[in-house]
């Protein structure tokens, strides 16, 4: 049981008491549109043109976020988010949580990977782990439903490829 008191205003006071919970954050099912989303989100960037439900990398040089490649550890190891829109400052980024993205990575239950534009389009994600000599490997999630919807929450840490 806690007390609590509210200051309203100069006058007076309000005495709460009873039992509180906090209970855990959840994170819902979101269907399959792509860009529906329950998880954290930031606005900034200032970037435009984005591809919802897409995956990009923000970079500091330019201030914006650009499509991730694991062709490349400059678009790979960076913040990644998933585009909810357009534009950045306006639509948001999904750092981490639930989302539909615009394209299915593989089967439910996969752990999912960046994928390179040597194995298909930039901005995506696979079940397939790059291998090509100067790819990077870096677990981003997993996918949580038969299409597209996933678990993004991208591991800090990453590995490159060398043969």
């Amino acid at each position: 049981e806690i007390d609590v008191t509210i200051a309203n205003g100069a006058a007076s006071t309000t005495t709460i008491a009873g039992t509180f919970t906090c209970g855990s954050r959840t994170f819902a099912a979101v269907g399959g549109t792509p860009g529906a989303h329950d998880g954290d989100v930031v606005y900034f960037g200032n970037t435009t043109g984005l591809t919802t439900g897409l995956i990009y990398v923000y970079t500091d040089a330019a201030n914006a976020w650009v499509a991730t490649n694991a062709d490349h550890i400059d678009t790979s190891d960076g913040l990644l988010g998933v585009a909810l829109g357009a534009e950045s400052d306006t639509h948001g980024m999904l750092l981490r949580g639930v989302v539909s993205i615009s394209h299915d990575p593989g089967a439910k239950a996969d752990i999912l990977y960046l994928q390179s534009d040597n194995a298909g389009d930039v901005g995506k994600a696979t079940a397939t782990a790059p291998s090509a000599d100067g790819d990077c490997v870096r677990i981003i999630g997993y996918q949580i439903d038969a299409d597209d919807e996933i678990w993004f929450n991208p591991d800090n840490t990453f590995i490159e490829v060398t043969a």
